[in-house]
């Protein structure tokens, strides 16, 4: 198996803060970890509430900037919905992101 860090960019702070992510996700890397999340559903999963959502354009320029940290490491990004029931608005599998991105990883 891989270890992969989920969602960096929930994991850091509120709302999401695309350094202290890059600095989670160096600090996994340091210990072993082989990748990270890089595309995730922060735009539709609010963890924080209203007052920390972002919106999707925000949301497409985070998940860019995390995949470009990701390889720029050698690492293997991934991508999740954080699906969790029906307890959370997201679809099981909706990952927001086309096979185009997929395919460049």
């Amino acid at each position: 198996g891989i270890a992969i860090l989920a969602h960096p960019g929930v994991s850091n702070g509120k709302p999401p803060d695309p350094e202290k992510g890059r600095d989670l996700m160096r600090a996994a890397f340091e210990v072993g970890f082989d990748g990270a999340e890089g595309h995730y559903t922060y735009d539709q999963n609010r963890p924080y509430g209203r007052d920390h959502a972002i919106d999707e354009a925000a949301c497409r320029a985070l998940c860019q900037d995390y995949i470009a940290f990701i390889r720029a490491q050698g690492k293997v990004y991934t991508a999740g919905s954080d699906y969790h029931g029906d307890n959370k608005a997201i679809a099981l599998g909706s990952c927001g992101f086309d096979a185009g991105v997929w395919q460049g990883n």
